[in-house]
């Protein structure tokens, strides 16, 4: 009986390590090593800011200001 609470004990602790292990940030030397920094990887307009969205007056889809519509192709 004993030996089978100790396994459960081991047994929970090891999925604690793993979801520790899994759910750890990214080391620093990973950045170092080419990796795209999460600056670069956004897109130009991701900077924060919200954008004003406006309705396509092909079909009716909200986009972005100056961007051509992904469903109609309109520009």
């Amino acid at each position: 009986m004993l030996w089978k609470i100790l396994l459960l004990i081991a047994a929970i602790a090891a999925v604690l390590y793993g979801f520790r292990y899994m759910n750890r940030p990214p080391s620093r030397s990973a950045s170092k090593r080419g990796g795209a920094s999460p600056k670069e990887a956004q897109p130009d307009h991701a900077d924060g800011q919200s954008v004003d969205l406006v309705k396509c007056p092909n079909c009716g889809a909200f986009i972005a200001p100056g961007t051509p519509c992904g469903h109609c192709k309109a520009g």
